[in-house]
Parts: C-alpha cells; structure tokens; sequence
C-alpha cells in the first residue's frame, strides 16, 4: 500500500495543478459576456422607472391643473382637519348617564408643600390650590365621555371682597350652584371638592408601590336624602374593589352656615376630601384620576 508521500506524488504527476490557458480565456470571456449583460438590464429598469414616474407626474399635474384635482384635493384635506378637529373638541356623551357639576366652596384650600409652611391657616392660595385637583377630575372625566361642567368661581376672592366670613362660604356656592345649573338641577349630581386638615398618615396610603391621598365622602347630618347615602356609598364601594385602602368611608359631619352643605340640591350631592394638607400635589393628582376611573364605573351603573 502507498505511503500518504507517495500517493501525492502519484497526484501531482498525474494531474496538471495549473489551469491550461485556453480554459481561463474561455472562462473570462463568458464573465464579461454576463457583467455586460446584467450591467444594460439594471439601465433598462432605470430608464423605465424614469419614464413610469414622469409619466405619473405629468398625470398628476394634468389632474389638479386642468381636470379639477385641486379642489379635491383641498375639499379631502380640510374634511380631514375638520374631523380631526371635532374628535379632539368633543367628547362622546352618552345622554341617560347623569350630568355631573363639580364646583369648589373651599376653592383655595392648599398644601404645607405649597405653601412651605406647617400652619393650617396659612395653607391657602389663589393659583396652587386643591381647585387643581377638581379640574384634573372634571378634565378625565370629560375624556371618558361623562357629561361633566367644572364650575372654576374664585369664591374665596369674591368672600374677601365682600368681607364676609368663612362659615358663609357654603351660601356663596349655593349661589354659584344655582346660577351656573339652574334648569334641570333635580337630575344633576354635585360634588364639592376639598382638601382635608387631617395629618398625612390618615390622609395618605400606597397603590402600586406609589403613595396617594385617600378620599373621604362627607355627608351633612341635617340632609336627610338617601340618594346622597347610596351614591356615596357606590363610590367608597367601588374604591375598595379597584384600590382598597384608598377610600376612608363616609363621613357624616354637621353643617357650617348653610349646615347642608348644599347636599339638599341635585339629584344627589357629596362633599368630597381628596388627601390632606399634608400631602404633595403630584400625591392628589394621582387619587384625582382614581377617582374619575371609578366614578366612570359607578355612572355606567346607573343605566344597566
């Protein structure tokens, strides 16, 4: 048997290792045959691109100038605004689901951290107050489709214009109530917002990892009306379903000046507290969007 050494030798007398000369020209011919050939199919693809694209252009232009595309064209794109518009305006409404009117009789109740102070009666201003909170209600609201009017009267302002003092607030919002409603009032729900006095660790617990104001209903003892009851105690028990720990119940308390805290109008009415004086804005945004979740729930209810 031939050793591994032999064999090779035995290869390279047998076979010629170098391709003979005839065979590379042959070869380098037919390559520059086939370059030459693809080479005029990509110009050939070029030119007809070309030509489909002046001739869509000069299609185009034919349109608009002369056969009426330009009026289309300007009649589509400004249905398009218009739609877009009105979609980012209005709100879809659903009529059976109850109005709600959200006004403020304490509108300029602030925060410690707003204020950089720990007296409570110092926790108080035009701009940076718990007003921000019901608009934030009224604004996600609106985007669920809820019919909702957020009343924004400085009341606070026209009060110290008037001089008058702070156990009469709550005739100041019956007014605004009265005036801003008027027709159809018995079929409206009401909510005043607030914020608490109370100290933070009542006011405050944890949802997801974050911390967030806790919400307690108030209920005047001089209103006896059942619908105030029930509708507070649908919220606080749809709270504890979606957030447990959120809500702090219903709270029933009795009037200052006007002791119904206007709760004897609408079709119900609650006193709201979102949080308390201790708690951060960004604390009472996020109970302000809970909120509007399940107050969406409870009103969808109404009309199953």
């Amino acid at each position: 048997m031939l050793t591994d050494k032999e064999l090779l030798e035995e290869v390279r007398e047998s076979f010629d290792m170098e391709p003979k000369v005839d065979f590379t020209k042959s070869t380098k011919q037919l390559l520059e045959k086939r370059a030459q050939t693809m080479k005029k199919r990509k110009q050939s693809l070029r030119f007809l691109t070309m030509g489909w694209w002046m001739a869509l252009t000069a299609t185009i232009t034919l349109w608009v100038t002369v056969l009426g595309g330009k009026d289309f064209l300007i009649s589509s794109f400004n249905t398009i605004l218009t739609t877009n518009s009105t979609k980012q305006i209005t709100p879809v409404k659903d009529e059976q689901i109850p109005s709600i009117f959200i006004y403020q009789t304490h509108n300029r109740e602030s925060f410690f951290t707003e204020e950089n102070t720990n007296e409570i009666d110092k926790a108080y201003h035009p701009e940076r107050n718990i007003s921000l909170i019901g608009q934030r209600i009224a604004k996600h609201l609106e985007k669920s489709g809820i019919s909702v009017k957020y009343d924004d009267s400085d009341i606070a302002d026209k009060m110290i214009k008037e001089g008058a003092h702070f156990g009469e607030a709550y005739e100041y919002s019956e007014r605004v109530i009265k005036k801003e409603v008027n027709d159809g009032l018995s079929s409206v729900i009401l909510l005043d917002i607030h914020r608490d006095s109370a100290k933070k660790e009542k006011t405050t617990t944890v949802v997801n990892g974050e911390k967030v104001a806790r919400i307690g209903f108030v209920l005047s003892k001089d209103v006896d009306k059942s619908a105030n009851n029930k509708f507070a105690k649908k919220i606080h028990e749809r709270l504890e379903e979606k957030f447990p720990g959120v809500s702090r119940g219903i709270i029933t308390k009795e009037g200052e000046g006007r002791s119904t805290y206007n709760q004897d109008l609408g079709k119900a009415s609650v006193l709201v507290l979102i949080g308390g004086v201790e708690n951060t804005l960004i604390e009472e945004y996020k109970t302000a969007e809970i909120f509007a979740d399940v107050l969406k729930d409870v009103l969808n209810d109404v009309v199953k």
